[in-house]
């Protein structure tokens, strides 16, 4: 099998039984959708120590049937127990499992899953999933509602708890790959869209001018309403 490993995390190889699904050992990188980002109950530990139970139940099935590819601390630091060839196992169906990376971000107690991401666990998945982006150049754009999951949306449970920053994630993602011009129209146009009470929708926006191209529409359905208004008009489409 061919194994791609990432320069941004730190090797440390996952139980080589729990992954894969029968025949299906592995798949292409073609077939990898996304990434789905999940959230620990408690310190790292307890997650690496599930991983790897190798304990059985009586059909020989495993009894802690859990497998990660990456996981994120929040000391900033990112481990890759599998290539991401390997299928692992944590999003609860093969065919999630199948499709998407799996991070698991290191996260609190008990009582306390919302916690947010520290500052350098921010920083570290930000950082891998540029670099996942880098090696998997056909999953397009950062989006929402295509290629960056969260395990909610795959299975009855509530990971990652609210936990990922999503708005500020996509921002920083689309700004690694603009120019200074684009960087500063993006910010100009979502300042004007904050003034008015509106929030992008990311998931429908690819490109900064999708942005401008959505902020068009909304001015025009809102036109004589009020003097704002034709002021954001005059300004962004040089109407006199």
């Amino acid at each position: 099998m061919t194994e791609t490993w990432l320069d941004v995390a730190i090797p440390r190889w996952g139980p080589p039984e729990k992954q894969g699904y029968g025949p299906v050992t592995e798949r292409d990188l073609s077939d990898i959708k996304g990434e789905i980002k999940h959230s620990m109950v408690g310190g790292f530990l307890g997650a690496w120590g599930e991983m790897a139970n190798m304990a059985l139940k009586p059909n020989g099935s495993f009894q802690v049937p859990k497998s990660f590819t990456f996981s994120i601390l929040k000391s900033g630091v990112t481990y890759q127990h599998y290539p991401l060839e390997a299928i692992a196992w944590t999003a609860g169906s093969f065919g999630a499992n199948l499709a998407y990376i799996s991070e698991e971000h290191e996260g609190g107690p008990p009582g306390n899953e919302s916690e947010p991401l520290t500052t350098l666990q921010y920083q570290a998945t930000l950082q891998l999933t540029q670099a996942i982006r880098q090696v998997l150049p056909h999953l397009g754009p950062p989006d929402r509602a295509m290629n960056l999951r969260e395990h909610n949306e795959f299975a009855p449970t509530a990971c990652p708890s609210g936990r990922i920053p999503w708005a500020r994630l996509i921002t920083d993602l689309r700004e690694d790959g603009m120019t200074p011009e684009e960087r500063a129209r993006l910010v100009a146009v979502e300042a004007i869209l904050a003034a008015n009470g509106i929030t992008a929708d990311y998931r429908l926006a690819d490109s900064v001018r999708a942005i401008e191209t959505t902020l068009g529409d909304i001015l025009r359905l809102a036109e004589g309403q009020s003097q704002a208004w034709v002021a954001l008009r005059k300004r962004w489409f040089k109407e006199t």
